[in-house]
């Protein structure tokens, strides 16, 4: 969600296994390195909307490699949504 604190988070792309997505989505948004061996799948949430069907895949990193990056702090900054503390 743009504009607001949360986990790394996305969609599975076509052809994709779920610790793929997690890979990709944990170096997109917050600039760290894990495998796919690494990825446990914790909780799965079927959910509804009036336009939309979700399948939310909730997962455990054991280990990864970086530092996590301040990735998400500029995607919040750059929605207008949170302003730096003086």
């Amino acid at each position: 969600m743009d504009g607001w604190y949360t986990l790394p988070a996305g969609h599975v792309r076509p052809g994709e296994t779920m610790a793929a997505a997690a890979v990709r989505e944990a170096k997109e948004e917050a600039d760290v390195t894990i495998l796919e061996q690494d990825v446990n799948v914790l909780s799965i949430v079927h959910r509804r909307t009036s336009k939309r069907e979700y399948m939310d895949c909730f997962v455990q990193i054991s280990r990864w490699q970086g530092e996590v990056g301040d990735l998400l702090v500029k995607k919040v900054l750059l929605a207008g949504e949170m302003r730096p503390s003086a």
